[in-house]
């Protein structure tokens, strides 16, 4: 029989910091150079990659948002998590490659 020592509290922490990690290393979108391009990949990276709903992407990408340049409204925001999520994963990627 496995053990595990990682309780459910300790491992939803470390997988909030893993996403938060990923998302600080995402380059910031830029108005006039192809921010909507960079704000989509976000997204499907975090509802595709990391198997999130959009409501639960949303505080990720609210957070890298502050970095935008302009930053998104709120709704262009979660216009864009749905849009990743009515997409199809491309090079036969599954729900949660990035996990």
């Amino acid at each position: 029989m496995t053990h595990f020592t990682t309780t459910y509290a300790e491992f939803m922490s470390t997988f909030h910091d893993r996403i938060t990690r990923y998302v600080a290393a995402c380059p910031v979108a830029v108005s006039g150079e192809h921010g909507h391009d960079t704000t989509l990949k976000l997204a499907i990276a975090l509802v595709h990659g990391f198997d999130l709903s959009p409501d639960m992407a949303w505080e990720f990408i609210q957070a890298w948002n502050q970095k935008c340049m302009p930053p998104w409204s709120e709704r262009d925001l979660r216009r864009k998590l749905n849009e990743a999520e009515k997409l199809t994963p491309k090079h036969g990627k599954q729900r949660g490659y990035l996990l």
